[in-house]
């Protein structure tokens, strides 16, 4: 069965996003994988801008054997190695699972979180047909995500699918290599195929595009 790395942006697409982005079609060409960039509201509006990722799980979807969802600030390198190959769903948030207050995902939604559920982040989900078909059918209604939205957003894509998994009983901690694979740059290997340009780093994106993937440009 075939592979699918999947994107979301809402907007036009800034510079740092559409040379980010870029990169990421050409690495998923390079491991045999479909890539699609998603735009707008595909799961409605009324969920906010950060939850459309999940649809990631959407049955359209179903005919391939592994997604990879990626932020459009992830970027990859010429360390090419094919992140099919290898186990794992993503990076635990670890301290956004010990506490409550560790991660705003407690403090903002209490509601969708429990103390030590998998949370993974957002900007790196691998998941398997199995594992997306057995979750998918738990996503929150639309009303819910304007019932339990707090101080002006709607609950993101890190604690509702941290709290889908736990409504499917899937109780999945395995992480995936990340500093090989989804690492900030000042913590990612030497080695690292993909990098994750988070924050305010995004700036760096492009330079950093021109001294590392002229191929691109």
């Amino acid at each position: 069965m075939a592979n699918l790395i999947i994107q979301h942006w809402n907007g036009p697409l800034p510079e740092w996003a559409r040379l980010a982005t870029q990169s990421i079609e050409k690495y998923a060409k390079a491991c045999g994988a479909e890539y699609e960039l998603v735009t707008g509201y595909p799961l409605g509006k009324e969920r906010g801008v950060l939850a459309q990722k999940l649809i990631f799980l959407d049955q359209k979807y179903f005919d391939f054997d592994q997604v990879l969802l990626l932020d459009t600030d992830m970027v990859a390198t010429n360390t090419y190695d094919n992140i099919f190959n290898y186990d794992g769903i993503g990076r635990l948030h670890l301290r956004g699972m010990e506490s409550e207050q560790g991660s705003r995902n407690g403090r903002k939604w209490p509601y969708y979180w429990q103390k030590d559920w998998p949370m993974f982040f957002g900007n790196f989900i691998k998941m398997d047909k199995f594992t997306r078909t057995k979750i998918a059918p738990f996503l929150p209604k639309s009303e819910d995500f304007v019932k339990y939205k707090h101080e002006g957003e709607e609950p993101n894509d890190e604690i509702i699918l941290s709290w889908m998994m736990r409504q499917a009983s899937w109780f999945m901690p395995a992480q995936v290599d990340h500093p090989r694979f989804c690492d900030l740059p000042e913590e990612a290997a030497s080695n690292a195929t993909l990098i994750h340009f988070c924050g305010g780093r995004k700036r760096n994106i492009i330079q950093w595009i021109r001294q590392n993937r002229k191929d691109i440009l």
